[in-house]
């Protein structure tokens, strides 16, 4: 049984109360020893900010409770993310303003570990 990836847009929005800026902490799947194969480097979210006792607005709640560890990153504002790593994204994140649209796609790494086995 072939897994299907969901592709879903996500607006993200830049707070103070987050260190990284947006509240999703990104990862790539290579290893940080071999820069070689930067070209097929994936970006996925490593975590998602969840302390709820925190005083955010309830759009950002809204924003991050559709992204999930695990999805890939497809697109940064409309534009591809594929080859990058994540120096390279997280230096483009800091470039954008106060809110960005990422193209996430779910279940990919699970999909891409699956068909290795």
């Amino acid at each position: 049984m072939a897994l299907t990836p969901v592709v879903k847009v996500v607006d993200l929005y830049r707070h103070e109360l987050f260190d990284n800026g947006f509240g999703v902490q990104w990862m790539d799947d290579n290893d940080e020893n071999n820069s070689m194969n930067s070209k097929n480097s994936i970006i996925s979210v490593r975590s998602v900010y969840s302390n709820h006792n925190s005083r955010l607005p309830a759009h950002i709640w809204r924003s991050l409770a559709k992204v999930l560890s695990g999805d890939v990153v497809m697109e940064l504002n409309g534009v591809s993310t594929a080859g990058q790593t994540v120096a390279e994204f997280e230096k483009n994140l800091k470039l954008s303003g106060n809110r960005i649209r990422i193209r996430l796609k779910s279940g990919t790494i699970l999909c891409r570990l699956l068909n290795r086995l």
